[in-house]
């Protein structure tokens, strides 16, 4: 009897690792961890941008942070109706630190970073999410074009354990602000808002 119940706890605790299973449990799992805004494939697009050096080293950690020092106004639980969040920006930190600087800005309205639903699949599968479990969600940023003053990103929710992708949804949102940073800000901030008038409507397509 004794034996059977550790077998029936070990069960337990491992399934534990993997909670997330089916899309409907992007939105009935409460407690996710964000993984921030991945710039890996994203393409910054017309004119008003510093350099690419500049985008890369600092602008792309000053929107990460956006999450942290401005919590209250990019408050991810109540934009995706969930209880907890937790933070770990140590991956897209490394991936977007590897960026290549010289195919980050264009000036071509027509290109664009081409992000499908394959590339961002074999994204997840690289990233190394170590003792995390549960839900993860992060944005793949595809791109901040200024001709059309739009930010576009996908948002993606994932099960860690996995790393099987669940969901994906293309956003965009119009940027507004002043100066590069706060700029692109209000896009993301804008996509947000669009993601909690969503929600809804994205839990009856995956849960019915």
């Amino acid at each position: 009897m004794k034996k059977m119940l550790m077998i029936l706890l070990a069960v337990i605790a491992v399934s534990g690792y993997s909670v997330a299973q089916k899309p409907c449990d992007a939105f009935t799992t409460n407690d996710i961890t964000w993984y921030g805004l991945d710039f890996s494939f994203a393409k910054m697009i017309g004119s008003g941008f510093e350099s690419p050096t500049i985008v890369k080293n600092n602008l792309f950690n000053s929107w990460n942070m956006l999450f942290v020092n401005e919590a209250k106004k990019f408050d991810l639980a109540k934009y995706f109706s969930k209880s907890n969040v937790s933070n770990n920006l140590d991956i897209v930190t490394d991936r977007n630190s590897k960026v290549d600087e010289t195919k980050l800005i264009t000036f071509s309205s027509t290109d664009t970073a081409n992000i499908n639903q394959d590339i961002i699949k074999n994204a997840i599968k690289s990233y190394s999410t170590k003792n995390d479990k549960g839900l993860g969600l992060v944005f793949f940023v595809e791109s901040f074009n200024k001709f059309k003053e739009t930010a576009t990103i996908s948002v993606v929710f994932f099960d860690i354990a996995t790393k099987n992708v669940l969901v994906i949804k293309q956003m965009k949102g119009i940027a507004a602000g002043i100066g590069v940073r706060n700029y692109w800000a209000g896009g993301i901030f804008k996509i947000l808002q669009q993601c909690q008038n969503s929600y809804s409507g994205w839990k009856k397509e995956f849960c019915n």
